[in-house]
């Protein structure tokens, strides 16, 4: 579906994304189906599964894995093909305990390792891995994103725990280390700088590190990951509105910056919450009174609010969007605070509700099949086609693209570039 983003959109290409979207799908059926021993729900993980492995190139990589900035072709995104090798390792682990098939799964997830994370992205020098691939950026302009590191640890801490492969300890240890470079001591304490520039510090971000610090903890004994996640929570925590929501953070080089209010994206708050919270209290409960106020009538959540919109304002139809790939993470953290042996109902397909919401360019209609915005803005997708309605050059351009081609293949990325939401 489309992808509105802080950073950017994709709203043209609509198709399926293999990106962090399933590191939140894939966990929270597997909670479902731990929780409520339903069936369907491991078979639902075992679908997302199936798709990841599907949609891995020879070379190890994911297609369209770049969220936002899908199509991605032949790049690889980041932190989304780890999340994808986190989503793949745990369907694993789980696989391996009830004894069902799990090797295909476990393949593709140590070919992107090796291949992508290790071949791509890992510098030597600095012993972590960096933003870029080889050769899409110059060395000097490529940077260390901790929240990004973070994940590539969690997916490595998994391989390591289910193929006992020394090498991806050893590096997980090392990013957790180049994380810990990164972390504020002085007027931000707590918090973990975007990245190593030092000039970004995003509470939601910071966040992302939480659970993998933990896990770090709990594998090495070392009280530094321990000591560096619960400060990171407790600068999270300062952040928390009265609405139970977080404020975007510092930009450290401009103070007038403002910048959106994440919604369905708290769900990795509270994920983070709940990790630490083990060893040092952190309440969860402001972040699912916040989100289940806000709860569309069709199951989903908004994707951000601006921070600096008035009281009786309308948000713009991007923001009350619900976006997949910010919904899991409420998914996935719902899933986490719901208790053992609830029941859930699944209705029908043809029971899904249609909505009709006022915003600031008009209305926004969605049912089962369709979304449409119409006002000062017009916008449709039907849901059933991998690009938005009234897409005549693009669908050409992907096919160009994805070909295999070098030369047409060149031209229909360069083409696409051109029209970049």
């Amino acid at each position: 579906g489309p992808v509105t983003h802080y950073w950017g959109s994709s709203l043209r290409y609509t198709g399926p994304g293999t990106d962090w979207r399933y590191e939140g799908l894939v966990h929270a059926f597997l909670t479902l189906h731990s929780k409520t021993h339903d069936p369907l729900f491991l078979e639902r993980a075992m679908e997302c599964g199936t798709f990841m492995v599907n949609a891995q190139r020879p070379s190890g990589a994911f297609r369209n894995s770049s969220f936002e900035a899908n199509p991605s072709f032949q790049y690889s995104g980041t932190p989304h093909e780890a999340a994808v090798d986190v989503a793949l390792l745990e369907l694993v682990r789980v696989l391996r305990l009830n004894h069902k098939p799990y090797q295909a799964f476990l393949d593709a997830s140590i070919r992107n390792i090796e291949n992508v994370q290790f071949g791509e992205f890992w510098n030597e020098k600095e012993k972590t891995f960096f933003q870029f691939q080889r050769g899409r950026t110059k060395n000097n302009d490529n940077q260390i994103v901790p929240n990004k590191v973070a994940t590539i640890g969690e997916a490595l801490l998994l391989a390591h725990e289910i193929t006992g492969t020394k090498k991806y300890y050893d590096a997980s240890l090392f990013a957790g280390q180049s994380i810990l470079k990164h972390q504020d001591h002085d007027q931000f304490e707590g918090g973990i700088y975007q990245s190593d520039t030092h000039s970004k510090l995003i509470p939601f971000y910071t966040a992302r590190c939480i659970p993998f610090l933990i896990r770090l903890y709990e594998k090495t004994k070392k009280e530094t990951f321990l000591d560096a996640a619960t400060d990171a929570a407790h600068y999270v925590k300062d952040h928390q509105l009265e609405n139970g929501f977080f404020s975007f953070g510092e930009n450290v080089t401009d103070s007038s910056s403002t910048a959106p209010v994440f919604i369905a994206g708290a769900g990795d708050i509270g994920r983070a919450f709940r990790a630490v919270s083990k060893y040092t209290p952190f309440s969860t409960r402001g972040i699912v009174k916040g989100l289940l106020s806000v709860q569309r009538a069709n199951g989903s959540f908004p994707t951000k609010r601006e921070i600096m919109i008035k009281k009786g304002e309308l948000p713009s139809w991007k923001d009350q969007l619900g976006v997949v790939g910010w919904n899991d993470k409420a998914l996935r953290f719902l899933s986490e605070e719901m208790k053992e042996g609830e029941t859930i109902i699944h209705p029908p397909q043809e029971a899904f509700p249609s909505t009709v919401e006022s915003v600031a360019e008009g209305e926004i209609f969605e049912d089962a099949h369709w979304i449409r915005v119409s006002g000062s803005t017009s916008y449709a997708w039907k849901k059933s086609r991998a690009f938005a309605q009234h897409s005549v050059l693009e669908p050409l351009l992907y096919s160009a693209a994805e070909s295999g081609i070098p030369i047409l293949s060149h031209l229909g990325r360069a083409g696409w570039k051109k029209k970049r939401d």
